[in-house]
């Protein structure tokens, strides 16, 4: 299933000495509930709601009531036998066996504290102060300590806090004004000493301790770890990261996209999710008895309900790489991935990068107002500052000067040459060097239907296009300064061309109207329908190897699918958020699609079935 939460697993990790269970077998509805709250120890979740906080089994069952409290529970921490909860006056303690709530502070630790065998530790704006666990005067472990930004979390010899960042000590950003920028410390619990782990983050929303490492995730990153004694810090996976839980097996985040990620050594695994369920903002999703526990809304139903998610995850969708800025265009080199990150602000420096397989990240160019990303083989191109730039083998370099106010759209890279749509022409220009030339200008009833797009599919000297700049309603193909042929108009009732050209074969693939994709054959010849009647019309179309993918938006929801040329189906991939938007990329060998998260700036790698 597709389970996801918002915000950070918080508090300790359960004792050592609870007895492991064997984990459920398969993904199931645990509670027709919707906490507010939720934490987990062995086999047990624990989770608050208007009406107290109740415990289920990992296994499934009736949900039994632990306690009632006057106020609602904002935070569930468990430890051995207890809970702590927190309460707007203050912590609660209660057995897990259930009874009544004692208060045992009314001031000071408020959501962030943490719970271990040496006490109750919190923050309370001046200093990490400890408690003892059944309450009493709090002891000042570290002064000037400023405000908590998140989570306290403890390992057995230090506390580690976020600390939030003011006046000059702020880094600037440009986000949402929640995002908050902290540091994250270590404090011995001894002495009180501080070491800097991470000096400026921004909106730290988990902190986790695993294997002698320190793990969080920020806005800023969807996963980085340091060494829990202080040391440098690594990013294992990109984007923005809005929760944390980890256990022995490995690290779950989610990250701002909404994708639930599973880092298990060097690699980061995502759940693809059913394509209905979606996640709520709160609370994090927490880890017992092997499994995921997450609340989530299927949207057709109108509900929201806790779902448990076995482990490992099966799925075949990973991380194949992330960009600092936006996921602008995507291509695939080989075993590589070149990606225009392009700055949403176009008066910045973008830059256009080489991920390997490994993940390692190489940028290979960088511009400011860069786009139109082309590759064919080593060789790359794009444009930026009134001129057209080849790069490979060897540094960038200016290859074709063009006018300041010319659009290059559709830009493509065939052999030694440039082709693109200044809007309304073919254009064409050696990358080597040299004047840039008009090869086709169309005429009549073949242009104008009012979209800023260009469509180009090359061929040894052969151009096809369908939209140049401003649209089209057939498909042509010219070659040099012969006179263009038309390959396919669809009928007066079947609407416009849409926005995909791609080959794949001896044939060239184009959506038309609302909800169809047709077969043009490049030789010539009668085109026919492959897809008619699709949920609502692909974007993004793009061949990978002998078949096609795209993107979709079904009831709200992107959906990325294989379209099967030979048998005419569809079958969905990935289910993504609403208001999700993709940019896709075949790998040449035909067995995977690259989608690049706009939003989020990750770009996932989701193979398709077996033939």
């Amino acid at each position: 299933m597709f389970i996801l939460a918002l915000l950070a697993g918080c508090g300790p990790q359960p004792a050592p000495n609870v007895p492991t269970v064997a984990p459920p077998r398969d993904a199931g509805r645990l509670a027709a509930a919707s906490p507010v709250a939720m934490a987990a120890a062995g086999d047990t979740v624990f989770y608050a709601d208007l009406e107290g906080v109740w415990a289920v089994p990992i296994a499934g069952g009736d949900a039994r009531l632990v306690t009632n409290t006057r106020q609602l529970v904002q935070r569930i921490v468990p430890h051995g036998t207890d809970l702590y909860l927190a309460v707007e006056d203050g912590l609660l303690l209660v057995p897990t066996a259930g009874g009544t709530a004692t208060a045992i502070h009314t001031a000071g630790a408020g959501l962030a504290f943490a719970v271990d065998d040496g006490g109750i530790w919190f923050n309370d704006g001046n200093g990490l102060q400890v408690m003892p666990l059944a309450g009493g005067a709090a002891r000042t472990v570290a002064e000037r300590l400023g405000s908590q930004a998140s989570i306290i979390v403890t390992d057995a010899d230090a506390v580690f806090v976020t600390e939030e960042l003011s006046g000059e000590d702020r880094p600037s950003l440009t986000l949402d004004e929640d995002v908050v920028a902290s540091a994250l410390w270590r404090v011995a619990k001894v002495d009180g000493k501080r070491t800097p782990i991470a000096r400026r983050q921004f909106g730290v929303a988990g902190v986790a301790v695993r294997d002698d490492r320190v793990y969080w995730t920020s806005y800023g990153a969807g996963l980085r770890s340091a060494p829990a004694a202080g040391g440098a810090i690594r990013t294992h996976v990109g984007g923005a990261g809005v929760a944390l839980t980890a256990d022995v097996d490995g690290v779950i985040v989610e990250t701002a996209s909404h994708l639930l990620i599973e880092v298990r050594g060097d690699v980061a695994r995502v759940d693809p999710g059913a394509l209905t369920r979606m996640p709520e903002a709160t609370p994090a999703p927490v880890l017992a008895g092997g499994a995921l526990v997450a609340l989530v809304t299927d949207e057709s139903a109108g509900a929201s309900e806790l779902w448990r998610l076995k482990r490992p995850w099966t799925s075949q969708v990973t991380v194949a790489g992330w960009v600092t800025d936006r996921v602008a265009e995507l291509a695939v080199s080989g075993d590589d991935l070149l990606v225009l990150d392009a700055p949403r602000d176009e008066t910045l420096e973008g830059r256009i990068v080489r991920i390997g397989p490994g993940g390692k990240q190489r940028v290979v160019a960088r511009a400011t107002g860069i786009d139109g990303l082309a590759v064919d083989g080593d060789t790359i191109g794009y444009h930026a500052a009134g001129a057209l730039w080849r790069v490979g083998p060897g540094p960038a370099a200016r290859a074709v000067a063009l006018p300041e106010d010319e659009l290059v759209l559709g830009l493509t890279l065939a052999g030694d040459r440039f082709y693109w749509s200044d809007s309304q022409t073919v254009r064409t220009a050696p990358a080597s060097g040299g004047a840039a030339s008009t090869l086709h200008e169309p005429r009549g009833r073949f242009g104008g239907s009012g979209r800023p797009d260009a469509e180009l599919v090359v061929d040894g000297a052969t151009v096809y296009f369908s939209s140049l700049g401003w649209g089209s309603t057939a498909v042509q193909r010219v070659k040099g300064l012969e006179a263009t042929d038309l390959l396919f108009e669809p009928g007066e009732d079947a609407g416009h061309l849409g926005d995909g050209l791609v080959r794949a074969g001896d044939a060239l693939y184009v959506t038309v109207g609302e909800s169809e994709v047709w077969r043009v054959p490049m030789a010539g010849g009668p085109a026919m329908p492959l897809a008619r009647e699709l949920p609502t019309l692909p974007y993004n179309l793009v061949a990978v190897g002998q078949r096609l993918a795209c993107a979709m938006v079904i009831d709200g929801t992107t959906t990325v699918a294989m379209i099967d040329p030979m048998k005419g189906s569809m079958t969905p991939l990935l289910g993504l958020p609403r208001d999700y938007t993709v940019v896709l990329a075949g790998a040449p060998s035909g067995d995977a699609v690259y989608v690049g998260l706009v939003a989020s700036d990750l770009i996932l790698r989701v193979p398709l079935p077996a033939r």
